[in-house]
């Protein structure tokens, strides 16, 4: 579903982002009291004006997957060492450990934990407080000084007063730690964040509970979660088909008639309708994160993902602008991205060309790209090397089998 046929290079989605100002409010804003099926956490908290540092997240990031929320109250002196004491908690986070030399052209991203930090309290200046807990000290050992590193991956969010209905009330036991799973409304773990004893109890309350995120040989599905029926959403396979040819292909329209079967009267169909709902808001907050962590050192997937992005979600524009300039600075980074797309394209099995004829010229354009390739090899940027080498490969791929892509006689 991610490949659109009559895929644009990068200056034409560079064009793209500067003509989208119309559309500057998100699909589905984050703060909005949005319905919520039966069964599922509402929660609260998770806005814009709360938002302190790390991954802008939504409500949907937090259901359908193990969440760990960490809550803490900004007190200057005390929070670096009470974030310490809490690191093993931060480790649990899947992508903690990201770094230089991820293969970012293939890598998908694990969904099933996500690890938040909700500062609590009240407060003012609390942004400042967070950094400056987070700065490392010179003289503090490599191993605290990793353990704060994780805190401020930019794939862990740092929200003001995030909870949810029914939470627990941690008034004066701060730093606090609960245990949510992919549904239901009661913690599966909590206690003390700094106490053995709890942390213990957190890793096999995670454990246990992603093996329930999705039923036994199912997966879960960027656009539909684990709804395995999805002709039940004709309006959404409408869209997604649309969005295999065509350069936009808005799904706002499809998350508004969701939200309505969502506060409907039928249980079953708006629990199902809460996945789909937030499936689709997931995928579209795990791209703009995705594009934020791989513009340095995957610009061309960056390039590939912020076409999708737009496609699907254009008034995202706002918050991916300033990638998207960062990625025009480079010429070599440019050209690759045009050529990775249009391979991401030629690359999905669902791709056939027209005719023999049209076989014959994507091999010619291929050809072509290979040459490029070859002065891209040379390019002063390492990930610009290491992109051109990787992709040379999968040109020689598509050159050997684009041929036999036709139509079924």
């Amino acid at each position: 579903m991610w490949a659109e046929k009559g895929v644009r290079v990068m200056k034409t989605m560079l064009t793209l982002l500067a003509a989208l100002g119309a559309a500057a409010a998100f699909a589905a804003a984050p703060g909005k009291d949005l319905p919520v099926a039966e069964g599922f956490p509402v929660w609260q908290g998770v806005t814009p004006r709360n938002f302190v540092r790390g991954r802008e997240i939504c409500p949907s990031d937090l259901r359908h997957k193990v969440v760990i929320v960490l809550e803490v109250e900004p007190n200057a002196e005390k929070l670096q060492g009470e974030l310490l004491k809490a690191g093993n908690l931060a480790s649990l986070n899947p992508l903690s450990a990201s770094g230089f030399g991820e293969n970012w052209e293939t890598r998908v991203l694990p969904r099933d934990v996500i690890f938040v930090v909700s500062v609590r309290g009240g407060g003012k200046n609390i942004a400042e407080t967070i950094n400056a807990a987070l700065k490392v000290p010179k003289t503090m050992d490599e191993s605290n000084a990793r353990l704060l590193g994780m805190f401020k991956s930019p794939s862990v969010p740092i929200y003001s007063d995030l909870t949810y209905a029914g939470a627990p009330d941690t008034t004066g036991k701060r730093p606090y730690v609960y245990v949510m799973g992919p549904s239901g409304t009661v913690p599966l773990a909590q206690g003390s964040a700094t106490e053995a004893a709890t942390i213990k109890s957190v890793r096999a309350a995670v454990a246990k509970a992603k093996k329930t995120i999705v039923p036994d040989g199912g997966k879960w599905d960027p656009f539909y979660g684990t709804v395995t029926e999805p002709t039940k959403f004709p309006a959404l396979a409408k869209v997604l088909e649309k969005g295999r040819t065509a350069r936009m292909a808005p799904l706002a329209p499809v998350e508004k008639a969701l939200l309505k079967d969502i506060a409907g009267k039928d249980a079953e169909k708006a629990k199902e309708a809460q996945i789909v709902y937030d499936a689709l808001e997931q995928t579209r907050s795990e791209l703009v994160m995705r594009i934020q962590m791989e513009a340095r050192e995957c610009p061309h997937r960056a390039a590939y993902d912020l076409q999708q992005l737009l496609k699907f979600w254009p008034a995202e524009k706002k918050r991916v602008e300033e990638v998207a300039a960062k990625l025009k600075q480079n010429p070599d980074a440019n050209k690759l991205a045009q050529m990775f797309c249009k391979t991401m394209v030629w690359s999905d099995p669902a791709f056939t060309c027209k005719n023999a004829g049209e076989a014959k010229k994507i091999v010619a354009e291929l050809n072509k790209m290979k040459k490029d390739l070859d002065k891209l090899k040379k390019s002063e940027v390492i990930v610009i090397q290491n992109g051109a080498l990787l992709m040379d490969a999968q040109v020689d791929e598509l050159i050997a089998t684009i041929p036999s892509r036709l139509p079924e006689k």
